[in-house]
């Protein structure tokens, strides 16, 4: 059952495409191709998440540090691992594997962000 439910969230997370962000609509307009604007854009993300982790991590220490390590060790195999279904050519040009690749480093940042308010609470 809780299988059926996960594949049916992954369903419909890989339904609606994720809007691209302004600097990305503002490459592609001035004539960028989808592959180098969609790097850009996940670059620009995981910027942000990685400024979030920065902050994150120079708040811990000990056992929390270390659990906060291997979670985001294991989240780095799952990003790496994720949306590369996408490019195949049967989904057209890089079939929105820009816009996935976004939104799952965007949805670790937010969980990270959690964290930190947690922690400063």
């Amino acid at each position: 059952m809780r299988l059926t439910i996960l594949a049916a969230g992954l369903l419909l997370a890989g339904a609606a495409p994720v809007p691209a962000d302004e600097a990305f609509d503002a490459c592609k307009a001035a004539g960028g191709d989808e592959n180098g604007c969609g790097a850009q854009w996940i670059g620009r993300e995981q910027a942000a998440l990685d400024a979030i982790w920065r902050e994150l991590i120079g708040l811990t220490e000990g056992k929390v540090n270390a659990g906060l390590v291997a979670e985001q060790k294991a989240w780095e195999a799952f990003r790496d691992a994720s949306c590369a279904f996408k490019l195949d050519d049967g989904f057209g040009e890089a079939g929105g594997y820009h816009a996935c690749r976004a939104a799952v480093i965007a949805s670790r940042a937010a969980a990270l962000e959690a964290y930190l308010k947690y922690i400063d609470n």
